[in-house]
């Protein structure tokens, strides 16, 4: 089914939590179903429906209809799918379809995001605004950028550990944190492993920036990289040539740490 034939269909929208809704009325007059019956409908099915939440599966939406007031209601995608599953017509049969096409080109699209950014995705909520994480950081500020020039980096790269590794030991040294006392949160991957890496404090994100531009980028990626994929060094040395200059000296303090 053609992306335009599935829009004359019915128009998902986000709704409810973000999630995709649809128009109970619009899925009901696509149906085919009596005009006269869409009030029993509506009640019986969307209203006083055992098996549905009100906030969750559906919401009620005034409207004024054609000199008359009526009654919507935004519905989830998936509620949508359980009332065309209880409606025998050719319609709700093409809609049913429509809504499977829907699901198989949003798996696809899912499978299309990098994995590290997917790893990203499923821990962020997970650290408060008061902390940052050395992932989320990485991220924005090199596995994204090496994505957008073409490098899809494997799986089992992880620079954030190495980054952690070499802040930590900076932290240490030369700002006497202990390290050993610093929050942690639950890390999950997508094969089910659990680690529990640290947290740090919004306060040393300025230390943490200064390292990760004048240590570990400058110093430690090329060797990072060329030791677990050759592939890797084109796209980072087009990303280093297209950082502005820094406006930060090098730290000398920084620059001789041992890496790692």
């Amino acid at each position: 089914m053609k992306e335009h034939e599935m829009n004359e269909i019915v128009a998902i929208k986000d709704g409810i939590g973000g999630r995709p809704t649809v128009s109970a009325r619009e899925l009901y007059e696509k149906l085919e179903l009596p005009r006269q019956h869409w009030a029993r409908w509506s009640r019986g099915n969307i209203e006083e429906n055992p098996f549905a939440s009100e906030n969750d599966d559906w919401i009620a939406l005034p409207i004024m209809g054609k000199g008359y007031k009526s009654k919507d209601f935004i519905i989830s995608v998936d509620f949508a799918k359980k009332l065309c599953m209880l409606t025998k017509t050719s319609v709700g049969e093409k809609i049913r379809n429509y809504f499977l096409t829907c699901e198989k080109i949003l798996r696809q699209s899912e499978q299309n995001i990098p994995y590290h950014l997917r790893r990203h995705m499923a821990n962020v909520n997970r650290i408060p605004h008061t902390h940052f994480s050395i992932l989320t950081e990485l991220i924005i500020k090199l596995i994204a950028p090496l994505e957008s020039l073409g490098y899809t980096m494997p799986d089992s790269m992880l620079p954030d550990i190495s980054e952690g590794k070499m802040f930590c030991k900076y932290l240490r040294e030369k700002k006497g944190i202990n390290t050993d006392t610093l929050p942690k949160y639950k890390h999950s991957y997508e094969d089910g492993r659990v680690v529990y890496p640290k947290m740090y404090p919004i306060e040393i994100y300025p230390d943490f920036v200064k390292h990760f531009f004048d240590v570990w980028l400058p110093h430690k990626s090329e060797k990072y990289f060329s030791e677990r994929d050759a592939n890797a060094l084109p796209f980072l040395k087009k990303h280093l040539s297209q950082l502005p200059a820094s406006t930060i000296q090098v730290d000398e303090t920084l620059d001789n740490l041992d890496n790692e």
